[in-house]
């Protein structure tokens, strides 16, 4: 962490737009000393990972991701029908499960979400870090566990698109501190 020059979230977040294009703003507005002290900005992800109906992609953004995507490359996709692999894409198809479930089970059953639980048991760590997968679901994400009838045409928008960064801009609003978070495999990424 290195402590850098204290300036609002909004402002950080402006003046990055230029030069990232993937980037997130957690912003929390002070309402006591407990609740609303930290904001959280994160850029220049390394990988995204998406999926709709059927279908999943792990894309390579950034050099910096490589080792994590080779490891990601090494894995069993079990819950796959079909599995590419390619330079900076792996993408592959997974046929939802139907049938009644237990529910302990229903969150486990075959289908593209799978790939996010893949990366999280692969990836999950014990210590205390912002590294993780930030993006968004959409409502159709339901869909990949629950029937549930159409109501709207079809949409091109995908169930989930989430982003692996390790670059981020912490904001403490009690202590007044702005931190700068890089997490980098070695001494000559930073």
């Amino acid at each position: 962490s290195i402590e850098i020059e204290q300036i609002s979230p909004p402002e950080a977040l402006l003046k990055i737009i230029p030069y990232f294009s993937h980037h997130f703003l957690l912003e929390s507005k002070q309402v006591s000393l407990f609740s609303g002290r930290f904001s959280l900005m994160g850029f220049d992800p390394i990988l995204k990972v998406s999926g709709k109906d059927d279908r999943f992609e792990i894309q390579l953004l950034h050099e910096r991701g490589k080792p994590y995507f080779e490891k990601i490359a090494d894995l069993s996709f079990s819950f796959a029908r079909t599995l590419s692999k390619e330079k900076e894409i792996i993408s592959g198809i997974s046929t939802k499960e139907f049938g009644m479930f237990d529910e302990s089970k229903r969150s486990k059953r075959r289908c593209t979400a799978q790939v996010i639980r893949l990366l999280l048991e692969t990836f999950s760590m014990k210590e205390k870090s912002l590294l993780g997968l930030y993006g968004a679901f959409t409502y159709d994400f339901i869909r990949l566990f629950e029937e549930i009838g159409d109501h709207l045409p079809p949409s091109n928008i995908k169930d989930f698109t989430l982003f692996l960064f390790d670059s981020f801009i912490f904001f403490d609003h009690i202590k007044e501190k702005t931190m700068l978070k890089l997490y980098r495999s070695t001494q000559e990424e930073f």
